[in-house]
């Protein structure tokens, strides 16, 4: 069983990476790492249902989302192929669409349907405060679709994120160990909110009155109600494309490369 040892005991906050020792053989580990870089024995093994992250078993809470950990999701062997290490991925099925996770190297590709689900959860969980810090990847790597083969493009996540993901148009999104929780988080604390109370032209809230109705505005742009389809607020593409997520896979497919990923980094 691996042991949880902090860095530094002194100066360790949630956001200071955490080590763990190996059960098998003793070797130090980064939390974030799956498999005993010594002996390649299991480390992580205990799946977070809310954000698919694999933490140590002796975790309480989600070291990806915060979530408390509970039932584990259940995956089934798969024939496609991991994008990173061509290893075979084992899927998983959400509601609604698919995640395919590389038991390996850790990646994960995410249908677009499954991925717009966790989207707008995180939206609706939304507990502003500070947006996880940007880890860009001086390495660029471009990835092919694990599904059609064709190079996915990268995307910065929201434009702001600093989270680097490979998109494919047609069938889903590719992320490496640890976006996929890095990418709820920052939904979670209000990053695509922020970004899109930009592109609305709302101000930038001051006092929690003020977060509130910037809130109340960017929700029903994001958010619009049956019928709403012919009444554009202001922002009138950001309504559009909200309206075109929520309504059909083949508009949320558009949405999701024109508006939530952004542009290329």
């Amino acid at each position: 069983m691996a042991v949880e040892e902090p860095l530094n005991a002194a100066t360790e906050t949630p956001e200071v990476a955490r080590v763990y020792r190996c059960g098998a053989c003793g070797g130090p580990n980064p939390e974030s790492e799956r498999f005993c870089e010594f002996c390649r024995a299991a480390i992580a093994t205990l799946r977070c249902a809310s954000c698919y992250y694999m933490n140590v078993p002796e975790n309480h809470n989600c070291s990806g989302c915060g979530e408390v950990l509970g039932l584990v999701p259940l995956s089934q062997p798969s024939e496609l192929l991991c994008a990173v290490c061509s290893s075979a991925c084992e899927v998983l099925e959400g509601n609604p669409g698919r995640l395919y996770d590389c038991g390996r190297c850790g990646g994960q590709f995410v249908e677009h349907a499954l991925l717009h689900s966790l989207l707008l959860r995180s939206q609706r969980l939304l507990r502003p405060g500070p947006l996880p810090a940007r880890v860009l990847d001086p390495v660029v790597r471009y990835h092919a679709c694990p599904v059609c083969t064709q190079f996915m493009q990268r995307r910065n996540f929201g434009k702001t994120s600093g989270v680097i993901v490979d998109v494919c148009a047609q069938h889903g999104t590719w992320f490496d160990p640890g976006e996929l929780s890095r990418v709820l988080a920052f939904v979670e604390a209000g990053g695509l909110a922020e970004a899109r109370r930009y592109q609305l032209g709302l101000p930038k809230p001051t006092t929690d009155a003020a977060r509130r109705r910037v809130a109340s505005a960017v929700a029903a742009a994001m958010n619009p109600g049956p019928g709403s389809r012919g009444a554009a607020p202001s922002g009138a593409k950001v309504a559009a494309v909200a309206t075109g997520v929520l309504e059909s896979s083949l508009e949320l497919l558009a949405a999701l490369g024109d508006f939530v990923m952004g542009d290329p980094p």
